[in-house]
């Protein structure tokens, strides 16, 4: 299987150190650089290429084309991925599966139990999260 690369990642990656860099360090210490980076990519379209040559013309025509969008989604990768105490941060590493979905313990051990009230949750969902849980 021949490699390729999309030449948008150089671009955004360089642009995220640029506007990372002129961050205070307040908003730098609730910023996660790879998430921003993450989010932007998955904002723009892809240019992927197989080649050197390739790679150089998806790259050039990016830059011409996407050097606005890239900085303006960079911006808003900042703003939108600032750390949230509520949020659990697990990484992803590269080759292995994405782990399924996790309740806390309490919560779980009263979806088993079929002790949430019944008002509280929609019939609807308490039946499909019971499925995806694998409960009778």
């Amino acid at each position: 299987m021949s490699s390729c690369r999309n030449a948008l990642e150089e671009l955004v990656i360089e642009e995220a150190e640029a506007q990372y860099k002129k961050l205070s360090t307040d908003v730098k210490n609730r910023v996660d650089l790879s998430e921003v980076i993450g989010y932007t990519l998955n904002r723009l379209p892809p240019m992927y290429a197989t080649t050197e040559r390739g790679w150089l013309q998806q790259r050039k025509k990016a830059s011409q084309d996407l050097g606005s969008a890239i900085a303006k989604t960079v911006r808003n990768g900042f703003l939108s991925t600032q750390s949230d105490v509520l949020r659990q941060h697990l990484e992803v590493c590269v080759g292995s599966r994405i782990p399924k979905c996790t309740f806390p313990p309490d919560i779980l051990d009263k979806i088993q139990k079929g002790g949430l009230a019944s008002n509280r949750i929609e019939p609807r969902f308490k039946r499909a999260l019971k499925r995806f849980l694998n409960i009778p």
